[in-house]
């Protein structure tokens, strides 16, 4: 449900999901064209936090950072 709606995302490049099962969470890494679809992508994000709790997630945080390098 949530990796095709990401997708979805106005310049979206990839995204990585992980999960810690012995602390059950997750962290995802999703790259974007631009700073600008990031941010704006963010902003969806935080001001959709009742569905996300409605289907069992809590987001603790997310931030638009620079991606330096990658291999």
């Amino acid at each position: 449900m949530i990796v095709p709606g990401v997708r979805k995302a106005t310049g979206f490049v990839t995204g990585h999901w992980t999960l810690d099962r012995e602390l059950s969470e997750s962290v995802a890494l999703i790259t974007f064209d631009s700073r600008e679809n990031a941010e704006a992508f963010a902003v969806n994000v935080r001001a959709n936090t009742a569905n996300q709790a409605a289907v069992g997630i809590d987001l603790l945080s997310i931030r638009v950072v620079e991606v330096s390098a990658s291999a």
